[in-house]
């Protein structure tokens, strides 16, 4: 064999070596972008869900905890979809983080208070409360969705502050 023919082979090999290390090296990185997309995605719709679920029983328990007696039945109706939110809402929220137990504790507390039908600065105090912490937890983790777009790595809980 000529020194010719070697060089080729030895382009060739080299060739074929980089060839299939960028092969799996693309799908290691599109299977962890589609992964990452994934978890942005379910991240937005989270976000949006609690959002809309927040609102409406912001909107909810301000109403029975202000309004008289509005009728057994419509008092049973909205109790138990004020309840329902409560649930929906907690079952939402990372029980290891402080600001979800917070949020935890208020949607519990003002559920009390609605449901009493007490009329109080407190109420207000704890909705306009449960108002701030949530446009924080959803501000956090609209950060996050947007870091994560950016950087193309999920946060890891050490990553969280």
């Amino acid at each position: 064999m000529e020194a010719k023919d070697v060089l080729t082979a030895v382009g060739v090999l080299v060739t074929l070596l980089l060839g299939c290390w960028n092969f799996f090296e693309n799908r290691v990185a599109a299977k962890r972008m589609r992964f990452i997309n994934t978890v942005t995605n379910q991240r937005v719709i989270w976000i949006e869900q609690l959002r809309q679920d927040l609102a409406t029983y912001i909107g909810l328990a301000g109403s029975m905890a202000h309004e008289g007696d509005g009728g057994a039945d419509v008092q049973r109706k909205e109790r138990n979809e004020l309840n329902r939110l409560r649930n929906v809402i907690a079952l939402r929220l990372n029980p290891g983080s402080p600001i979800d137990q917070e949020i935890a504790e208020l949607l519990d507390r003002i559920f009390k208070s609605a449901y009493a039908h007490e009329v109080s600065f407190q109420v207000g105090r704890d909705l306009d409360e449960l108002t701030n912490k949530s446009q924080a937890l959803i501000k956090a983790e609209w950060e996050k969705v947007k870091d994560e777009a950016v950087s193309g790595r999920l946060k890891t809980q050490a990553d969280r502050p």
